[in-house]
C-alpha cells in the first residue's frame, strides 16, 4: 500500500498496468478505500473498471458487479 501512497486500512484495491504503474485505486471516484459494498461504491467501482479494464466485456463486468451486490449464485 505504501507504494501507492495509501496508509488507510484494508482491503485496498489497486489497478495497475504491467509496469506496476497505478491506474486507479479503491479511493478513486468517491471510493472509501475499502471493498465496494454500498450501491454508490459499486457504481463507482463499475466506472473504474470500465476505464482501467477496457478489454473486459460487459458480460464479465456484470458477473463481478452482480457478485458484489450479492446477486450471484
Amino acid at each position: 500500500m505504501g507504494r501507492w501512497d495509501f496508509s488507510g486500512g484494508i482491503p485496498f484495491v489497486v489497478f495497475a498496468d504491467s509496469s506496476r504503474r497505478r491506474l486507479a485505486t479503491s479511493l478513486a471516484d468517491g471510493g472509501s478505500g475499502g471493498w465496494p459494498a454500498t450501491a454508490a461504491q459499486i457504481a463507482a467501482f463499475a466506472e473504474v473498471l470500465h476505464r482501467v479494464a477496457p478489454r473486459m466485456t460487459v458480460e464479465e463486468r456484470d458477473v463481478l458487479l452482480k457478485w458484489l451486490r450479492g446477486e450471484a449464485r
